[in-house]
């Protein structure tokens, strides 16, 4: 499928999705849940490092 196919079914920005896809961009909560139901996989399965990702991004932002 193409990115926009995806993003198409999955309901969320083709911008979005790409910089998901990436790694430019962690993904919030309703993505997380939009994508791991698209593709019928556990969010957890799809998004193994989301959380350690975001502690991560948010001490080199300096917010914690």
């Amino acid at each position: 499928m193409t990115l926009h196919q995806v993003a198409d079914q999955a309901k969320v920005s083709e911008s979005t999705l790409g910089q998901v896809e990436s790694g430019r961009f962690v993904p919030y909560p309703a993505i997380r849940k939009k994508l791991a139901a698209f593709y019928g996989v556990p969010e957890g399965a799809l998004f193994k490092d989301v959380d350690e990702a975001q502690r991560y991004l948010a001490k080199v932002a300096g917010k914690s």
